[in-house]
C-alpha cells in the first residue's frame, strides 16, 4: 500500500529568495503607477486606487504593518508631485506688479526699464550685462529620489545596512582609505580595488588574481603641472580568471575584502562561493569561461542594483 508523502517545504533562503523578489515586482509596478500620474496618464483617484489594489494582492497575514508603511509612502510621493507643481505654478504665474512693468525701445536703441520707485533707467544695448545667478538645485524634482526614500521599507535589513555603510564610506573615500590602511591585519589587496569594495562597485576578480602575483607595489605617483594633475599607477602584469581554480582564489580575497568592511555580510558571501562553485560542476556550464562570465554579469547586476544581496539567487541573470 502506497504511502502519501508530505510536500516538501521550500528552504528558508528560498522563501526568503522569492518573498524579496516578489517585493521588488510590487514596487516596481507601484512606481510605475505613481510615474503614470506624474506624466498626467491617470487621474489622482485612479493612481491611488491602483496603488492600494497592488499591494493588497502581495498582502500576508503577517505583513499588515508593512502594507500600511509601503502604500502610506507611495501616497506621499503622490502629495509631494502635488505641492511642487502648485509651488512651480505660483513661481511661474506673474504678480500684481509685473503686468504693469513694460519695456519702451528708444530710438537710439538703448532700452528703458521701469524701477520700483516709479522712474525709469536706461540701459544701452551696448552696455554689459550682468551675470544671472546661478539657480539653487531643486533636490525635490531628483527622478529617483523617491525610490531612494522607499529604501527603507523595500530592502532587506542585511541590504539597508550595506546601503547606509557605502554611503558613509563615500562621504570621504580617502579619509576612509587611510584609516583603513592603519588598521592592523588588514587583508592583502589592491588599492583601486578597495576603492570599489568600499563604494559598492563591481570588483574585478582579474585585476585581483594579478595582484596576487605581481611584486609591485600598488601606489599612486601623482605630479601638478599648472593647473593639470597627472597620476599613474604601478602596472600590475596582465593575468586573467580562466580556471575555478583562479576563480577560487581571486573570490576568497575579494570575499575578505568586502567581510573587512562588511561583517555583516559573512554569511551572505560564503552562500554566493558556494553557488558558483555549483556552477562550476554543472552541466548546465559546458566551459569554466562560461561560469566566469556569469559570474561577472551576477556581480556587476549586485553593484548596480544596490537592491539585492549575494544570495538572492533568484534575482540574478539566467546562467
Amino acid at each position: 500500500m502506497g504511502t502519501l508523502r508530505k510536500p516538501q517545504e521550500r528552504p528558508p533562503r528560498r522563501r526568503r529568495e522569492l518573498a524579496e523578489t516578489a517585493q521588488v515586482i510590487v514596487a516596481g509596478a507601484c512606481l510605475a503607477v505613481v510615474d503614470e500620474y506624474r506624466l498626467g496618464r491617470v487621474s489622482r483617484v485612479r493612481a491611488l486606487h491602483r496603488l492600494s489594489g497592488l499591494l493588497l494582492e502581495a498582502e500576508r497575514e503577517d505583513d499588515e504593518d508593512t502594507l500600511t508603511k509601503a502604500y502610506e509612502s507611495y501616497v506621499k510621493l503622490v502629495d509631494d508631485f502635488d505641492r511642487g507643481r502648485e509651488r512651480r505654478s505660483q513661481r511661474c504665474s506673474p504678480g500684481p506688479n509685473e503686468n504693469r512693468a513694460r519695456i519702451t525701445y528708444e530710438r537710439d536703441g538703448g532700452v528703458r526699464e521701469p524701477e520700483r520707485g516709479g522712474g525709469s533707467r536706461d540701459r544701452s544695448t551696448s552696455e554689459p550685462e550682468k551675470e544671472t545667478k546661478r539657480q539653487k538645485v531643486d533636490e525635490a524634482l531628483f527622478g529617483w529620489r523617491d525610490r531612494q526614500r522607499l529604501a527603507g521599507i523595500l530592502l532587506s535589513p542585511e541590504a539597508k545596512l550595506t546601503q547606509q555603510m557605502v554611503e558613509n564610506y563615500s562621504n570621504d573615500i580617502e579619509l576612509t582609505k587611510a584609516r583603513l590602511f592603519s588598521v592592523a591585519n588588514i587583508p592583502p589587496f589592491p588599492s583601486e580595488e578597495w576603492d570599489n569594495v568600499l563604494t559598492g562597485r563591481f570588483v574585478d576578480l582579474n585585476r585581483v588574481f594579478a595582484g596576487i602575483f605581481s611584486t609591485y607595489v600598488d601606489e599612486r605617483r601623482t605630479v601638478k603641472l599648472g593647473n593639470f594633475e597627472i597620476s599613474t599607477r604601478s602596472r600590475i602584469p596582465d593575468k586573467r580568471v580562466k580556471t575555478a581554480n583562479d576563480w577560487n582564489r581571486a573570490w576568497n580575497r575579494t570575499a575578505r575584502a568586502i567581510r573587512f568592511a562588511f561583517p555583516h555580510r559573512a554569511s551572505d558571501l560564503e552562500d554566493y562561493g558556494t553557488h558558483v562553485n555549483d556552477c562550476f560542476g554543472s552541466t548546465l556550464h559546458t566551459t569554466a569561461e562560461s561560469v566566469i562570465e556569469y559570474d561577472r554579469a551576477c556581480r556587476k547586476y549586485i553593484a548596480e542594483s544596490r537592491t539585492h544581496t549575494f544570495s538572492n539567487f533568484a534575482a540574478f541573470p539566467a546562467p
